[in-house]
């Protein structure tokens, strides 16, 4: 993998979005306000014709997934050309990094929903055993895959490297982050009809989500693959609980989220959330006794 960010040590590459040269015209700016100007579109007609026809409850203007990805071909090729448009798509297949943080994207969000499920269960709530259809759950997840490209292209691929490399990973994350949630307030709420308090916690978790997907991107030099499976992964996650999504609480699952992005900032700092503090510490540590 050429590594676009970061830089590599033995225990492997640990890159954060300050550690890297911006790539030229980048536009975070414009870039938001395009993708959120171009799903404007899509939530009229959402209004209009409602639900796509499938076993999950996601209103049409779910489409609005390929909206970054657009956008951020868009504008690379208007400031780089042709080639920086290819370039941008190739790092959808640009692997990089230990294949370990891969296995940790696959198996985090089914761990935090299995937590949930867990505490739900103990908190005397009424929740079925999981019973999906192996085949309409391996259409979802393709849909889904398909779903976590068109976002991640632009979310992590364009604009966490876009913005000034003064401000630190969390602070990053946390606004990509935010707009990230803000932008799914319309399906969420006015579209797929859930109340204040569900929707309330899932922009609480999708922050926090976005927090552990900048930590893997960064801890493979970013590398768009890891994000993009972290990404379909909480919605697969989301999705199948425990049976097409029917009892998925996203109160408590934010919760998790939350705890589990708090620790993650506490072990690899809010500077680079990629920096393990034994690392650290032992740096700090040879600095002081060099300087001494």
């Amino acid at each position: 993998m050429t590594i676009l960010t970061g830089f590599t040590q033995e225990a492997g590459v640990t890159g954060h979005v300050n550690d890297r040269r911006s790539p030229p015209r980048r536009r975070p700016v414009v870039f938001t306000v395009l993708v959120f100007a171009s799903s404007v579109p899509l939530w009229v007609l959402g209004s209009v014709v409602g639900r796509l026809p499938i076993p999950i409850d996601v209103p049409l203007s779910a489409l609005q997934a390929f909206c970054p990805l657009l956008v951020a071909v868009i504008l690379v090729r208007w400031d780089d050309g042709p080639g920086g448009a290819r370039r941008l798509l190739r790092r959808l297949v640009d692997f990089g990094g230990p294949a370990r943080w891969y296995l940790v994207a696959l198996l985090l969000m089914p761990a935090v929903l299995t937590t949930s499920y867990l505490y739900l269960r103990l908190m005397g709530a009424e929740i079925p055993c999981w019973q999906v259809s192996p085949g309409t759950a391996a259409l979802l997840c393709g849909a889904l895959l398909t779903g976590a490209i068109g976002e991640e292209v632009g979310w992590s691929g364009y604009l966490i490297d876009a913005l000034p490399r003064r401000w630190s990973a969390l602070a990053s994350a946390l606004v990509v982050g935010t707009i990230w949630a803000v932008w799914h307030v319309v399906a969420w709420y006015a579209q797929s009809g859930h109340t204040l308090a569900w929707t309330t916690g899932q922009f609480v978790g999708s922050v926090a989500g976005r927090v552990l997907v900048v930590w893997l991107y960064n801890q493979v030099g970013g590398a768009v693959p890891i994000a993009v499976l972290h990404h379909a992964m909480i919605n697969v996650s989301e999705s199948l609980f425990p049976r097409y999504g029917s009892h998925y609480d996203p109160v408590s699952t934010a919760v998790i989220l939350v705890l589990v992005a708090g620790a993650v900032t506490l072990l690899w700092g809010p500077r680079t959330l990629s920096s393990w503090w034994r690392s650290a510490a032992g740096s700090r540590s040879a600095r002081r006794r060099h300087d001494g």
